[in-house]
């Protein structure tokens, strides 16, 4: 993920719309900390985390995300409990 944070910020936080691989790299991220947290300590890619954050708080994204937590000795997702 290191790559990431050496391009340039997304235009969609300077209002433009957000691209597909903006959301599709959000999506994998917001993945990861949730199923293999260890994986992303807090604070290792701020532009990621800013992304995110914005991402959180539109509909789309804040409407599907999981309200549960997941089993970290066996983040299946079938296995998600609440």
């Amino acid at each position: 993920l290191g790559w990431l944070t050496a391009l340039e910020p997304p235009a969609a936080l300077s209002g433009a719309a957000l691209t597909q691989a903006e959301i599709t790299t959000v999506v994998m991220y917001d993945f990861t900390r949730l199923v293999n947290p260890q994986l992303v300590r807090d604070g290792a890619y701020p532009l990621l985390d800013t992304l995110a954050a914005y991402c959180s708080g539109l509909p789309a994204f804040a409407d599907t995300r999981p309200l549960a937590t997941v089993d970290q000795s066996n983040p299946s997702l079938e296995k998600i409990s609440g």
